[in-house]
């Protein structure tokens, strides 16, 4: 189990309802973008998967404006990043 700095885990966060209808059905818009971060929290907190070594997130906020918020090292990585992200979006339904 990944501790955080601060000392607080979402190892045992439970899984939220939203989470379970996006599992059953495979189907992103099952998600809500709460539910992702969790659920990246809690896996990345129970040692489920490995901490990434660059992380990209991208928002749609309700006014129509998108923004990103990025762990990466550099503006080429971020690059190519998103297009692996588009890659496996078109390949594979979401985790």
């Amino acid at each position: 189990m990944h501790d955080n700095d601060d000392g607080e885990s979402f190892a045992r966060h439970p899984i939220t309802i939203s989470e379970m209808r996006a599992r059953k059905s495979g189907d992103a818009i099952d998600w809500t973008p709460r539910d992702v971060l969790l659920w990246l929290l809690r896996n990345l907190d129970s040692g489920e998967i490995e901490p990434p070594r660059q992380l990209i997130v991208v928002m749609e906020h309700a006014n129509g404006g998108v923004g990103y918020a990025a762990a990466t090292k550099d503006t080429l990585s971020r690059l190519g990043i998103m297009d692996i992200a588009k890659h496996a979006m078109l390949e594979s339904p979401p985790a």
